[in-house]
């Protein structure tokens, strides 16, 4: 049974559910009290150690119904090939450690013929186990344990049975048929089982395989089925970098120990640490400004860069957004009071229609909320910078950069496209302290993270 609460925590982990060594160790304490002959309570005690979220109960919750459920072998199709079923009830009251004693002492063929489907059951789980089939990833390997089980469990008895039966010299044509029928019966079960198995621990591999695959996929060769899974991968980011900008946020009012007054401080504690030492360093929070293109030139990037601008404004306190085509629009308390599907989409329609005008959104945002520049602010620039052959209002940029603290650049293109028709974007990247190259999720993660860096360094 030890074995198969391993494979179940292994499953746990797949379908996303985070379980620490100590966490392991205190759902077997845990076994040890409640045991494993009452399944609420194995389930109750198991969630109880390894659960910690809401999500988390209910993965666990499905992922236990589905790793503790026994269809293989228990349909109505078995009954139809057995001539006895006395032993059935009999099989139900042994322990499971016992049954799978017998299944490794029973022959498939006569299980296969009785009917007996607790101990196949109990000959697949044991074949399943020893086979490693908790090691499968991909749907791909599905063929290679498929084979394995079935040799495990005992196929080349059947075959040699099957052969015996229709071309030896005391041929049975209606056991040959039976066998045939039990063959095929058996290919099915474990074939449903290996589906089971793929769903239980191949989810999270594919998961991230699609992930890996869409990562570093350009942003505009994006589809429909694209999209919901963006989303989901964009969520996560900002959710990873929220935990890690409150962790920098924690530290720096804490401080860092100061390892040389502790020990300074503690030589009459006959050198024991009682009293510790921080150094402390003030770290300011930082003020954001985000200028988003939203312009048919951008139209394939528009919802991945909204969406970022949306979650970027969970993670910082002090945040201001705006977006632009011919002229600019504040949209800060859209993406802090609205859903980020209706967000994006409302600050999509917010922005003036026209040509875009990259000197006419620096001029009204120098007009009407050059209070936003400060010092301690960081101003991110979204967009492709295709000005359409218009002033650039390269004095405007300028004096914007010298009032604010840095302005960090995400172009959507690549940078081989820089720089051609009317893209003036090394005209803008002088008075940048960073122009990065943005075309798909990694290069924006690294972007952030950048950032990050930059926004909250002293």
């Amino acid at each position: 049974m030890q074995a198969r609460i391993e494979d179940f925590i292994q499953a746990a982990r797949s379908a996303g559910i985070r379980v620490s060594v100590p966490e392991v160790m205190e759902a077997y304490e845990a076994l040890r009290l409640v045991g494993y002959h009452d399944r609420p309570t194995l389930k109750a005690a198991l969630g109880a150690t390894m659960a910690k979220t809401v999500t988390e109960k209910e993965r666990f919750s499905h992922c236990f119904d589905q790793f503790f459920q026994h269809k293989a072998f228990m349909d109505e199709t078995s009954q139809s090939l057995s001539d006895d079923q006395n032993n059935q009830s009999s099989a139900d009251d042994q322990s499971s450690d016992e049954i799978g004693q017998e299944a490794a002492d029973s022959g498939l063929v006569e299980m296969l013929l009785e009917g007996d489907a607790v101990g196949l059951s109990a000959k697949l789980q044991q074949a399943a186990q020893e086979t490693g089939v908790s090691n499968m990833t991909f749907f791909t390997q599905k063929g290679v344990f498929l084979q394995r089980i079935i040799r495990k469990m005992g196929l080349d008895e059947l075959d040699k049975r099957l052969s015996m039966a229709e071309y030896g010299p005391d041929a049975d044509p209606e056991m040959a048929q039976k066998l045939k029928e039990a063959r095929s019966f058996l290919f099915d079960q474990v074939r449903n089982h290996m589906g089971q198995q793929m769903a239980l621990y191949g989810h999270s591999a594919t998961e991230a395989m699609q992930e890996d695959i869409l990562r570093y996929k350009p942003i505009s060769e994006y589809d429909e089925r694209d999209q919901e899974r963006m989303e989901h991968m964009v969520r996560k980011m900002a959710q990873r970098l929220r935990q890690i900008h409150s962790r920098r946020r924690k530290i720096a009012a804490r401080g860092q120990l100061d390892i040389r007054r502790t020990l300074r401080g503690n030589m009459s504690n006959a050198g024991y640490l009682i009293d510790l030492h921080w150094r402390r360093k003030h770290v300011e929070r930082p003020q954001m400004v985000v200028i988003c293109d939203v312009s048919r030139s951008v139209a394939d990037y528009t919802a991945l860069l909204l969406l970022f601008v949306y979650h970027l404004t969970s993670v910082m306190s002090k945040i201001h957004s705006f977006v632009f085509c011919s002229d600019v629009a504040d949209v800060t308390d859209l993406f802090r009071t609205q859903a980020p599907e209706e967000a994006a989409e409302q600050a999509r329609r917010a922005a003036p229609i026209g040509p875009t005008d990259y000197g006419q959104t620096l001029k009204t945002l120098e007009q009407r909320y050059l209070h936003v520049f400060t010092p301690k602010t960081t101003v991110v620039i979204l967009g492709d910078a295709r000005n359409n052959g218009l002033d650039p209002q390269l004095e405007t940029f300028d004096l914007l950069s010298r009032r604010c603290r840095q302005i960090i650049w995400f172009n959507p293109e690549t940078r081989a496209n820089w720089d051609m028709g009317d893209s003036i974007v090394s005209q803008y990247e002088p008075l940048c302290l960073m122009v990065r190259e943005c075309m798909n999720l990694q290069q924006l993660e690294n972007g952030i993270e950048a950032l990050l860096n930059a926004a909250t360094a002293t």
